[in-house]
């Protein structure tokens, strides 16, 4: 919560550091996260159903640097 700079929820969803994040702009009512990090992998989840993932991108040959929807 950035008002309340209180832990909302806490996924163990990368292997190492978390390099990048993006929100989607509304995508049929739905708002998406994406994580990309160190161990070359993107997940999304979904914002509105307690940022269940969604979906696994795994064919990376090496770091995630930067997401964007």
């Amino acid at each position: 919560n950035l008002q309340s700079r209180a832990e909302v929820d806490f996924k163990e969803a990368h292997d190492n550091e978390v390099l990048s994040l993006d929100f989607s702009p509304p995508i049929d009512g739905h708002v998406y996260l994406a994580s990309g990090g160190r161990d070359r992998l993107i997940h999304i989840f979904d914002t509105n159903a307690e940022f269940k993932l969604v979906e696994t991108h795994d064919d990376h040959s090496s770091s995630i640097t930067a997401v964007k929807f």
